[in-house]
């Protein structure tokens, strides 16, 4: 999908006195901001997590659509008062802020020119639906995916089943599909799959370069409608950005957490609203230290996936590709692409075997394959 094939998803005609009536509505929050030929506005129940500036953010047809531009809410009187997606999505993506005020809704003058109303509208979320399919109905993987116990094996198999390497599990598939659907020369790098409480994949999502609010983690939370149910988990190949993380925290007011498999030294990336509320870690085969269980694959020698990834980019950044967006799908990752592929291929084949196995895995990796599966992914 293109950016205009994007703000047409998003945007309906609407009108004067139907901005004004809402902006009067204290049960509403509101922003608009007019370009010189046409008046853009949003507007959420009070109680959603998605905000009227990120919705106009999201929907703007460039950079600097709003550098300098005055912005009119009847919620934020100063660019202090936004919400943390709100000021992730606008540092990331604006190439200079918009002025905010708080007018008096009596106050209010009707511009020249069209009326557009932004919102996460149907027609986008069917896209995105159809674009990352999910498997149907509820399927209970595990009985909390962000709990990472230990398992306790018998003499006559498991007497206490596990959860600590089930999430590196949901972490390969992400990769798999990154490696499978990526498009040549494209910078389409980043990969985001999004569970519940019981390890349901309810969304997925892939960077798309021509949106630039369309990340990984983005394009999965819209497809949602910006809201997440608490206790899930986001798995995503990158760590995210203050706009991925901010909207993360806010979708399900900082009940889901977020695991990912390469850092990003990227300054987009650091200190994050998830950083801050220690709610997103790097899955990289760490042992006692608080995470569960990463990827750890063979190239030659078992290493953890992500130190590899990072220690790679960082040998050739200097002399070749400058992101790690890029590295992940060249030519230089595709043996540890391969790699998690044949990890997860090892799995599947390890839990078809009969015998004592721990059922939260065999469970995982029997859900993910059907994923995958559904994408038009074999790993079998």
């Amino acid at each position: 999908m293109d950016l205009e094939t994007f703000r047409a998803a998003v945007q309906d005609p609407s009108t004067w006195p139907a901005l004004t009536t809402d902006f009067a509505d204290a049960g509403k929050r509101v922003a608009y901001y007019n370009d010189g030929t046409s008046t853009f506005y949003a507007v959420t129940e009070t109680a959603s997590v998605i905000r009227p500036l990120w919705l106009l953010t999201m929907a703007r047809g460039k950079a600097k659509a709003l550098k300098g531009v005055a912005v009119a809410t009847n919620y934020a009187a100063s660019l202090n008062d936004r919400s943390a997606s709100e000021t992730g999505i606008m540092q990331l993506t604006l190439d200079g802020m918009p002025t905010i005020s708080k007018p008096d809704p009596k106050s209010l003058v009707a511009p020249r020119g069209s009326i557009y109303r932004i919102s996460l509208g149907q027609r986008l979320r069917d896209a995105l639906a159809n674009q990352f399919k999910v498997p149907a109905g509820v399927t209970m993987v595990v009985d909390d995916i962000q709990s990472f116990t230990a398992s306790v094996k018998g003499d006559s198999g498991y007497t206490t089943a596990g959860t600590r390497t089930v999430h590196r599990l949901y972490l390969a598939a992400a990769y798999i599909l990154l490696h499978k659907k990526h498009t040549t020369s494209s910078k389409d790098g980043v990969v985001a799959i999004v569970a519940d409480k019981t390890g349901n994949i309810v969304s997925w999502g892939m960077k798309n370069p021509l949106v630039s609010c369309w990340h990984g983690e983005t394009s999965a939370l819209m497809r949602l409608g910006g809201s997440l149910s608490a206790g899930g988990c986001v798995f995503s190949t990158l760590k995210p950005c203050k706009m991925c993380a901010g909207l993360i925290f806010d979708a399900s007011a900082g009940g889901t957490k977020a695991y990912y498999g390469q850092e990003d030294a990227g300054s987009d990336a650091q200190d994050t609203k998830l950083d801050k509320a220690r709610l997103g870690a790097a899955l990289d085969a760490h042992k006692g230290n608080g995470v569960p269980r990463g990827l750890v694959v063979a190239t030659p020698e078992k290493k953890a996936l992500g130190e590899t990834l990072k220690a790679g980019f960082e040998a050739q950044k200097g002399t070749g590709i400058k992101n790690p967006i890029e590295y992940i799908t060249s030519d230089a990752a595709a043996g540890l692409m391969a790699a998690t592929e044949q990890a997860l291929k090892q799995k599947i084949t390890k839990y078809k075997a009969t015998g004592p196995s721990n059922p939260n895995t065999k469970r995982a990796v029997e859900y993910l394959v059907e994923f995958l599966r559904l994408q038009g992914v074999s790993p079998e």
